[in-house]
């Protein structure tokens, strides 16, 4: 009636694209009539396309997403939200405080740590599938809230609080030696290979997910793998968190709260 239209649209690329509210002004391909277009609100961003490894681990992860009251379920719904890259989560059933994988937990309390995603999405899908717990948070803790849509329950902050952890980084340090077959940037592609891992876009590897412990071997394993030896070849990776700051062969335990991170000013590269 008003001559106006609502409709939604999606990027013709995929990966992580972006469009600010009003942002979008021009019309590509037209139809008689049609005279402008905008926005009103911002794009929901997208992700990276993802490997093998990762959707068949996705899979494996969101196959209780039918259950209900147990953490596997909540689990596996809260993954199924947009934008959630990974989650972990405990419970304790007992009536006593009780230490699971390094995590005090309080009596019949439940304990997430999410990467990623809507607070309040997270929050609905932990109240729904987890009942009779309180909600717990032990680390790097945010307040989310839900009311029901059936009982017009309200779980916030002034009544039954629902806390989420939010991964902890534990920055790295990374030392990769490697040998130039031909000529080449060698420094700018070892540390493209190196966020590429971190990134888990290098197929079989995770990267520096929550709670996935890091390997110097698995670096230079996912490296050798991502160039293919035809024109860098990786001879050995030393690694430490930038805390620590000594490199060595030893594996770096990552906790359920925490997250590996690399930044690029930290990664130091060996030419042969």
């Amino acid at each position: 009636a008003n001559g106006e239209a609502t409709a939604t649209f999606f990027s013709d690329d995929s990966g992580p694209i972006t469009a600010e509210a009003g942002e979008l002004t021009q019309i590509i391909s037209g139809v008689t009539g049609w005279e402008t277009v905008t926005n009103p609100s911002a794009a929901t961003e997208g992700t990276n396309q993802q490997t093998v490894t990762n959707a068949k681990l996705a899979r494996a992860q969101k196959l209780a997403t039918n259950g209900r009251s147990t953490m596997s379920a909540v689990i596996a719904n809260v993954l199924n939200l947009e934008n959630v890259l990974a989650a972990s989560g405990r419970e304790n059933r007992a009536n006593t405080p009780t230490v699971i994988d390094d995590i005090t937990i309080p009596a019949k309390s439940t304990w997430l740590c999410v990467d990623g995603g809507s607070l309040s999405e997270i929050a609905a899908q932990y109240v729904i599938n987890t009942h009779g717990t309180a909600f717990y948070g032990f680390s790097n803790t945010e307040e989310g809230s839900y009311t029901d849509p059936i009982s017009g329950q309200v779980y916030d902050s002034s009544n039954l609080p629902i806390y989420i952890d939010r991964p902890t980084g534990v920055p790295i340090q990374i030392e990769v030696t490697a040998s130039l077959t031909s000529s080449t940037d060698l420094i700018t592609q070892i540390k493209e290979g190196v966020q590429a891992w971190a990134n888990g876009e290098i197929e079989g590897y995770k990267g520096a997910m929550l709670a996935n412990d890091i390997s110097p071997f698995e670096i230079s394993a996912a490296l050798n793998l991502y160039f293919g030896a035809s024109t860098i070849f990786i001879q050995k990776c030393r690694i430490s968190t930038v805390a620590d700051n000594a490199l060595g062969y030893d594996e770096i335990p990552i906790a359920l709260w925490e997250k590996a991170t690399v930044d690029n000013a930290d990664i130091t590269v060996i030419s042969l």
